[in-house]
């Protein structure tokens, strides 16, 4: 992904940091850093509101990896 966000912003072949536009830079920050940035706190709020573990649903995951866990040994 990185080599895409350096074609988007014009860094490519010869080019050196006095041939790039402010555009190009601004293109740059923002594939970079604020749409990553973004997207991770776009999961952390479906995280925090999608995402409902209680003590009932916790152990039915324990009983789960314990049967799985518990079926795979030798």
């Amino acid at each position: 992904m990185p080599i895409h966000i350096a074609v988007a912003a014009g860094m490519v072949g010869t080019v050196t940091a006095a041939d790039m536009t402010a555009e190009n830079i601004q293109t740059f920050k923002t594939f970079a850093f604020y749409v990553p940035l973004a997207l991770i706190v776009l999961s952390l709020l479906v995280f925090a509101f999608a995402v409902k573990i209680d003590e009932k649903m916790r152990a039915r995951i324990v009983d789960e990896l314990e049967e799985r866990l518990g079926s795979e040994e030798v």
